[in-house]
């Protein structure tokens, strides 16, 4: 999604995502990897509100972002054990 800044130039964030579904032994399971773009996150290693930009500051005080990286991959899956017990890990990573 753009975003249009007052200042000119823009910034843009993204969702891909690719998932499977299948069935093995009568179980139903499901698989995913996820790519997220933080238009307004930080590459490297400094994440301390203090040297955050404001731009981005402003943002997760306001509940718009919930992240201060850029580039974050994720992976997981979903095993339904029975209709009420599902087991499902996730892999968060972040990119930068």
């Amino acid at each position: 999604m753009p975003v249009f800044l007052d200042a000119g130039g823009s910034r843009i964030s993204i969702v891909a995502n690719l998932e499977y579904a299948w069935q093995w032994s009568g179980k139903n399971i499901n698989a995913f990897l996820e790519y997220y773009r933080n238009g307004y996150g930080v590459m490297g290693d400094s994440y301390t509100l203090v040297d955050l930009p404001v731009a981005l500051t402003d943002r997760l005080a306001r509940s718009q972002l919930f992240n201060t990286g850029r580039d974050y991959l994720a992976t997981g899956g979903r095993l339904e054990v029975t209709a009420l017990l599902q087991l499902m890990p996730v892999l968060v990573l972040n990119a930068n």
